[in-house]
């Protein structure tokens, strides 16, 4: 529950700081948070016994940190810096290199730092695609709706991260709702019917556009936090109870790594997808509003008479009367769209 709600009430919290406090607490907010959870974890949490935990995988730890790093930072920058030259190319075939390293070691070492050889078990293999799909769709619609609410509609940070806080409360309400479904029906139905209610609130938000009704946009975004709510935690249970008793500790690190990893994935990916689109949708409005294209040199002149009220001559098409009227133009040619 806490790893499918905390994310979509980051908004909310984060919409606050940005437009009341200030930018930077939404990193420094952290340290009162790290101090005080150091605090409980002192008065609340047990002592445990101490066991050997083993030998620190060094070239595990190494090999998939620097796989990691060059493939986060590649599908970062690839968009601005083009994914055909160098360093991009460079970065991808580094991180494969690390990738195919970190494997070979974690299969032939005794103590791996990330048992990988728990894969062999169909369900938590399958469990885990499934997750990472989740995930990835989750820290997306995180990342694009905020977007668009912000930069498209014209809404505040509060306002925005507000309209998110009904999603997060529905994710809430699902979590205990499919654990009692589990229990009684097993995995498969929860799952499918939260799969198919994914599937259906990202295809409606395919249709979004600028005269959708934010209530609609928040009840597409519930349908979605639904889906998700139903769909985590029966995954995550079935996927664990394959796992031998004594390979449980193992099998928990993995699947955090992997949850994380395709959050991380998921907004680098999406990144580059919105940047690429809008350098593209950018010179596209750049060649329209121009006056030298002929197609659209007329509807310019015409704008320009009608702000002038005296004739084409009193207003010339100069670059700051080309910029006025182009930002009047640009809003017509994308609410006609």
């Amino acid at each position: 529950m806490v790893f499918v709600v905390a994310p979509s009430i980051g908004p909310t919290l984060g919409g606050y700081l940005v437009e009341y406090v200030n930018w930077r607490w939404i990193f420094t907010i952290n340290i009162p948070v790290g101090v005080i959870g150091l605090f409980l974890a002192y008065l609340v949490i047990p002592e445990f016994k101490g066991i050997n935990p083993g030998k620190f995988d060094l070239w595990g730890a190494l090999t998939s940190a620097s796989g990691m790093f060059c493939l986060l930072f590649a599908l970062s920058e690839g968009p601005s810096w083009g994914w055909t030259s160098e360093p991009i190319v460079c970065l991808f075939y580094f991180s494969l290199v690390s990738f195919v390293l970190f494997i070979y070691h974690e299969l032939h070492t005794p103590e791996p730092l990330l048992d990988l050889r728990i894969f062999t078990s169909p369900v938590y293999t399958v469990g885990n695609a499934v997750l990472v799909v989740l995930t990835f769709g989750m820290f997306g619609a995180l990342f694009y709706i905020p977007v668009f609410l912000q930069s498209v509609r014209g809404l505040g940070a509060l306002q925005s991260g507000m309209l998110m806080l009904p999603p997060a409360l529905a994710s809430a309400v699902m979590m205990p709702i499919s654990g009692a479904l589990y229990d009684r029906i097993g995995p498969r139905l929860p799952v499918l019917t939260g799969i198919l209610l994914l599937a259906l609130s990202t295809f409606l938000f395919s249709k979004v556009d600028l005269n959708t009704p934010l209530s609609t946009i928040i009840f597409w975004n519930v349908l979605r936090s639904m889906g998700m709510g139903l769909t985590m935690m029966p995954t995550q249970a079935s996927l664990m109870s394959e796992i031998p008793t004594e390979k449980v500790g193992r099998a928990s690190a993995v699947n955090n790594i992997i949850a994380r990893v395709s959050g991380s994935f998921g907004i680098a990916v999406l990144t580059g997808i919105m940047t690429g689109r809008m350098a593209l949708h950018t010179a596209n409005l750049n060649w329209a509003i121009s006056a030298s294209n002929p197609l659209v040199y007329g509807q310019l002149l015409e704008l320009s008479e009608s702000l002038a009220g005296s004739g084409p001559e009193s207003v010339p098409l100069n670059n700051i009367t080309l910029s006025i009227i182009g930002k009047k133009f640009a809003r017509c040619l994308l609410s006609s769209r």
